[in-house]
């Protein structure tokens, strides 16, 4: 289970920062995170960003197939002020949950666990 999660885990951030990065912040944000990670308005200070990678991810924290957590390290490049993120290495602790196995994750982005 745990290798499932952490493939589950790698593919959804993966989806996130390719939304973020073609689509948008306030986009990828409203699909992908939780309600109170949601930007309220689109120019709500979210940086834009150029390209992403998840460099690493594992679980940290596993209750269930539908609720986990996982410390990773993703590399972002930014145009303009990458904000709170920084430019390169980033080391985010994210909680996924659902409400069942046929919803989607939501994300919770934190810089601890």
């Amino acid at each position: 289970l745990t290798s499932q999660v952490k493939q589950t885990s790698i593919l959804q951030l993966t989806s996130f920062l390719n939304e973020w990065r073609t689509e948008g912040a306030f986009k990828a944000a409203s699909k992908y995170l939780t309600g109170d990670e949601r930007p309220t308005t689109p120019a709500s200070g979210y940086p834009v960003l150029v390209s992403g990678q998840v460099k690493s991810s594992e679980v940290v924290t596993l209750v269930s197939e539908d609720q986990f957590t996982v410390h990773v390290v993703l590399d972002l490049k930014f145009s303009g002020d990458p904000v709170a993120w920084g430019q390169g290495v980033n080391e985010r602790f994210v909680t996924f949950t659902r409400t069942s196995p046929t919803s989607p994750y939501l994300m919770y982005l934190a810089t601890g666990p």
